[in-house]
């Protein structure tokens, strides 16, 4: 996000693409950590075909991604929104 005001959210965009090999990209997975003072906002992640599952939780600032898969031909790319917010209590941070 570009602009998060306290106690404000927006929505982190998150896109793993394709570069053609010899081979997809299976199974990959990730941990994300936010950025001092965002948090995920609990809401339910909108998810792409071939993002695997993504695990997050209100308050906490770390997303987990497992079991995604990209390839040439079915799945070019995965994109993951997730509402992220700036506490109201990290003000002082804005």
């Amino acid at each position: 996000p570009t602009n998060v005001d306290a106690g404000g959210e927006a929505t982190l965009t998150l896109t793993v693409n394709y570069t053609p090999s010899r081979y997809p990209i299976s199974q990959f997975d990730m941990d994300i950590t936010l950025p001092l003072p965002l948090k995920s906002a609990g809401a339910i992640p909108i998810i792409s075909p071939g993002c695997g599952v993504v695990m997050s939780f209100e308050g906490y600032d770390q997303i987990r991604i497992t079991g995604g898969q990209v390839d040439d031909s079915t799945n070019p790319s995965c994109t993951i929104a997730l509402a992220v917010k700036w506490p109201e209590s990290a003000a002082f941070m804005c």
